[in-house]
């Protein structure tokens, strides 16, 4: 944008007063070519002649569009021109007065969406701060789309700076409302770029462009982006470094869950679910499984909570670890699909056991059964004659029956595992006085193993401590056995309350340094 507002200053000067002072201004970056445009914005039949001159010149071929066009056929970009749909065979050519094309995008699977207008209506174009603030702050089906593809689709951003103010606090706003559980985005750059959110990609240099998209339209087959451009990753990005598999949870002072452990213990069923609402201990009853077995000839533990755990990383890994010879350049541009099968493959009838921990993501919440690749990871585990053992952890109840699988509902401890735990806790209150305090605990949490944690370590700091904490809970509303939110905010915001000032600023600053 810069550019063309420059080149319009230049052409115009004896129509446009200040003009050299405007370039001079946008030189120095003084002043952004969209300030510039609102001084100016009298003179409107000028700019939209002048963009209309600079855009509208002949469109040259583009190789690296053309590789664009065999990654994917969704686009969006901020451009006027026609550069993209000139080089790309597009079914639509979408803008954002379209409320009928803009409809489409629901439906076509090809389509540039142009969300600040196309040159060849220069006057629907966004150029000037009114309409950035219509289209961006009032509520448009385009920037709703937006939003949409942005919580549906992993982007690419190219040759885009994130200078637009108006771009950058939309994705800021959905980045927000996702809170890390929205699809992954990346960034292609000639150096490595801090922006929150995005994964950059440095390609050292922009000549190593065309190559580049080469390469990565070979790796990500079974990826869908959407390419963001304003003007699928090296193998080293594609499959993160191997490096054995991710960490079973620490179980310490273990108590109860007899029953479910009988059934992980069992030789009956080969895929169990352990499913069961937050802070049960859906893990920690799969940790403590593992502490305890010594027949399978190896665990591996997978852990799928974080949104940069994507499945092919995930299952690239567990396919060298079943058989470590397997080169990483072998699985690429491979799908789910086919990567599950040669995992199985590989791994023949070793006796193993795998976890696959906090799957939620990959849960259809409407038919409530594993989907992607975990669903067809699952279904082959049932499926196929094999000797191991599939663990799999998740929040949502599984709708599914076979013979060889067992879903594993977690609930709250018992009354007596919540006495045994407390006595187990090593804290100086006498037994007695325990065994009051952890009845207390439990008809307050009906055994919910993360509260009871939080209120034993409530403890720690003394009997008057845990009595008020205890207090504080029981002023609350009734807690239902199934409403985790209601007393989770009453514990958090308790344990809040107890903490010392130096704690709560120790928080502050991790949260502020992970967000």
């Amino acid at each position: 944008m810069g550019a063309i507002v420059k080149d319009t200053l230049k052409a115009n000067e004896q129509y446009i007063d200040k003009a050299p002072s405007y370039i001079m201004a946008l030189d120095s970056g003084i002043m952004s070519a969209l300030e510039v445009l609102d001084k100016i914005c009298e003179h409107k039949k000028i700019i939209y002649k002048s963009f209309e001159e600079l855009l509208k010149k002949s469109i040259p071929k583009s190789d690296i569009h053309a590789s664009l066009g065999l990654l994917t056929k969704r686009f969006v970009t901020t451009n006027f021109d026609t550069l993209i749909e000139s080089n790309i065979v597009l079914k639509n050519v979408i803008t954002h007065e379209s409320n009928y094309n803009l409809s489409k995008i629901d439906d076509d699977d090809e389509y540039v969406v142009k969300i600040h207008g196309d040159i060849n209506r220069v006057d629907k174009c966004i150029i000037f701060s009114e309409q950035y603030n219509a289209l961006y702050h009032e509520e448009l089906l385009a920037t709703f789309q937006l939003k949409k593809l942005l919580s549906k689709y992993n982007f690419l951003f190219i040759g885009f700076s994130f200078s637009d103010p108006y771009v950058k606090e939309l994705f800021s706003y959905v980045s927000s409302l996702m809170d890390g559980y929205g699809p992954k985005h990346y960034i292609i750059s000639d150096n490595d770029v801090k922006i929150e959110n995005l994964e950059s990609i440095n390609i050292n240099d922009y000549a190593n462009l065309n190559s580049f998209f080469s390469r990565l339209s070979l790796s990500i087959e079974s990826v869908e982006p959407i390419v963001t451009i304003s003007q699928e990753i090296s193998e080293e990005k594609f499959f993160k470094a191997i490096d054995g598999s991710d960490r079973a949870p620490s179980v310490k002072g273990w108590v109860g869950r007899e029953k479910e452990l009988s059934i992980l213990q069992s030789d009956t069923f080969r895929v169990i679910f352990i499913t069961g609402i937050g802070g049960e201990g859906k893990s920690a009853l799969a940790s403590n499984y593992i502490d305890g077995e010594d027949q399978y000839s190896f665990t591996d533990w997978r852990d799928f909570k974080e949104q940069d755990h994507k499945f092919q990383h995930k299952i690239a890994s567990m396919i060298q670890r079943v058989e470590p010879t397997t080169n990483t350049k072998e699985l690429m541009g491979l799908t789910d699909e086919e990567l599950v099968d040669l995992f199985f493959i590989k791994h023949g009838q070793e006796k193993a056991l795998f976890v696959l921990d906090n799957v939620d993501s990959y849960i259809d919440l409407e038919n409530f059964e594993p989907v992607n690749g975990i669903g067809y990871l699952f279904k082959k585990a049932v499926e196929l004659e094999h000797n191991s053992k599939f663990l799999f952890t998740c929040r949502p109840f599984i709708r599914f029956a076979s013979v060889e699988f067992y879903q594993l509902s977690l609930s709250g401890l018992t009354d007596k595992n919540t006495i045994d735990f407390f006595l187990n806790s090593g804290t100086n209150i006498s037994k007695e006085k325990l065994g009051i305090y952890a009845r207390r605990s439990f008809e307050l949490t009906n055994g919910h193993a993360l509260w009871l944690s939080l209120i034993i370590a409530q403890s720690h700091r003394g009997e008057k401590a845990l009595i008020d904490f205890l207090d504080k809970i029981e002023s609350g509303v009734t807690i239902d056995e199934n409403d985790s939110t209601i007393l989770s905010k009453n514990v958090l915001s308790n344990i809040w309350t107890s903490l010392h000032e130096r704690d709560r600023l120790l928080l502050r600053t991790l949260a502020v340094v992970a967000h």
